[in-house]
């Protein structure tokens, strides 16, 4: 009987998730957000399972300014579970999608950013997401590589390092000594709405 309660003692405890309702005030890059609750305490969101370019680094602007465009100023809400070091809330960011009034938060920011090729999946943290979640971003990632026109092919190159920009334009690639024009076309995110639109 001890040996059972002192084994069970040694289980790691499960997270326990929390929610959090909060209206977006800030983008500090495509993967981290800045938004008040009801209660305006302002807290800093960095989206679980994705890693996107800094605004410095090449695409990085245009990864910040499409997660702009789907979470600035509308009210988010947030699974999470933990904080890093910085003490940033690590969760899952829904907002309702733009063509879905009174949909309510079905869009996953983080699996849109993916989707459009925006971000990477963080694959060193994947073991912290919920299975389905982990599946629907490696998809997604995956998806937006394959895509022949839009930023996913610039940034899977870019993270491998297999090209860099010539000349400060990041629309032409160097892979295999030759120079490979990539259209600066945005990719539209996918994603499941509850709409009968």
């Amino acid at each position: 009987m001890y040996r059972i309660a002192a084994t069970l003692l040694l289980l790691p405890l499960p997270v326990i998730a929390a929610q959090l309702e909060c209206r977006v005030i800030g983008i500090s890059d495509g993967d981290t957000i800045n938004c008040l609750t009801a209660d305006r305490v302002p807290e800093r969101i960095r989206l679980r399972g994705i890693d996107a370019p800094e605004s410095k680094q090449p695409f990085g602007a245009q990864s910040k300014q499409h997660l702009s465009g789907l979470v600035y100023r509308r009210t988010v809400i947030v699974d999470s579970a933990s904080r890093d070091r910085w003490g940033r809330i690590i969760g899952t960011v829904w907002v309702e999608p733009a063509d879905c009034v009174n949909c309510g938060p079905t869009l996953d920011a983080g699996r849109a950013q993916l989707a459009s090729g925006m971000a990477w999946w963080f694959r060193r943290y994947a073991k912290q997401q919920p299975l389905e979640e982990r599946l629907s971003y490696e998809f997604e990632e995956k998806e937006a590589s394959l895509v022949e026109s839009g930023y996913g092919v610039t940034l899977s190159l870019f993270r491998l390092g297999t090209g860099a920009a010539e000349n400060g334009d990041p629309h032409y690639l160097v892979t295999d000594d030759r120079l490979n024009p990539i259209s600066d076309r945005l990719i539209t995110p996918r994603y499941e709405s509850q709409c009968d639109s």
